[in-house]
């Protein structure tokens, strides 16, 4: 085809249509052609042809990653996991709903999954859930929405740290900033789990296949033992709730107590005992909450009142916060983020260990 010259009149400047390749001969400063092997456009600057820059999928605002294509196409050229752009129906990421916003997120396992709780092991700043408790801290009664018993576990909308690039930089291994965003109400089937400064770390990630398609935020207001209203159980038995999946489409298993996920798990003693162990999320191999295997977030060995944590049940202090890392049992009263090789009688905090879960967008 003839090249169509653009500009003022008697312009040398030539659009060139689709080629293969970078024409060698006859360019001027100033031509155009689109390569139709790398998909780009190209400009001559009078020496050499140079690709017209566009950004590309999840790259700026106004090309937002919509789909998981889309989101292999951002992997293939970006820092993978990154920050980018995206746009998911119905969620609001601080620019309206189904608006474009940014947010810590890997393409993997042929999806793109986004960021939707991060539990730091040494991280007891307080919630803005509006219940003036720690981000992340154990509660009898996720469903509860009345003031003071507002928590992070169920479906309220409040976020925290949902703005960071948790991919690089020193906040990828800070174990003082926790993370919940908008995703954490977003309906999913799998969930990404990453891993720092714990067992299952040497192994690599996990993706797990959930065995319900809802949001995290309705799994733990339902599936905890009981239909998820009680996770204290006091004064019965040791008692787990739902395994909430138990399979991997990508990702080792360190060891069998990677197994099952489990929607809570209470060694069911009195709420005035300040040897009540709770997990709110558990990885283990089973229910039986023995053999010094349990990993886990959200954990206390205190006292319950009708909420939350208490040194002597109602009417009694807040534990303390455990800043140990991995040892033995702290004993009585303590609770925290983050624990492993746990089990009845035995909650191993580790102030430096750091969970992160994102869910697959699309």
């Amino acid at each position: 085809m003839s090249p169509l010259f653009v500009g003022p009149a008697n312009s040398t400047n030539k659009f060139l249509g689709n080629l293969s390749s970078d024409p060698g001969s006859g360019n001027a400063e100033g031509d155009l052609y689109f390569n139709t092997t790398d998909n780009v456009l190209k400009e001559y600057d009078g020496s050499a042809w140079n690709n017209v820059n566009k950004p590309g999928p999840g790259e700026s605002q106004s090309t937002a990653i919509e789909s998981d294509t889309q989101a292999a196409l951002w992997a293939s050229k970006n820092s993978n996991p990154g920050y980018p752009w995206v746009k998911i129906s119905g969620i609001d990421g601080g620019n309206g709903s189904g608006n474009a916003f940014q947010i810590f997120s890997e393409y993997t396992d042929s999806k793109l999954f986004c960021l939707a709780g991060r539990f730091a092991g040494g991280d007891n700043a307080a919630s803005n859930s509006g219940a003036n408790k720690i981000r992340w801290s154990v509660c009898r009664n996720p469903n509860l929405t009345s003031s003071g018993n507002q928590n992070d576990w169920g479906s309220g909308t409040h976020v925290f740290n949902n703005t960071l690039d948790f991919s690089t930089g020193s906040d990828a291994t800070d174990a003082g900033k926790s993370a919940r965003t908008a995703l954490w109400n977003h309906s999913t089937s799998k969930t990404l789990f990453k891993f720092l400064n714990l067992d299952q770390s040497g192994s690599g990630d996990l993706v797990y296949n959930m065995s319900n398609t809802e949001s995290w935020s309705t799994r733990m207001k339902t599936r905890g033992y009981g239909g998820g209203t009680d996770y204290g159980q006091n004064d019965t038995a040791v008692r787990t709730g739902s395994v909430l999946a138990s399979s991997v489409s990508q990702g080792t298993k360190e060891g069998s107590n990677m197994n099952n996920i489990y929607a809570g798990t209470t060694d069911g003693e009195s709420a005035s005992a300040g040897s009540n162990d709770v997990f709110m999320i558990m990885f283990d191999a089973d229910a039986g909450f023995s053999g010094t295997d349990s990993t886990g977030m959200g954990w206390k060995r205190s006292g319950f009142d009708s909420q939350w944590p208490r040194v002597d049940g109602n009417g009694g202090t807040t534990p303390t916060f455990d800043t140990s890392n991995n040892n033995s049992d702290s004993g009585n009263n303590y609770y925290g983020v983050v624990a492993q090789n746990s089990s009845n009688g035995d909650m191993r905090n580790v102030s430096n260990g750091i969970i992160t879960m994102l869910v697959e967008v699309y």
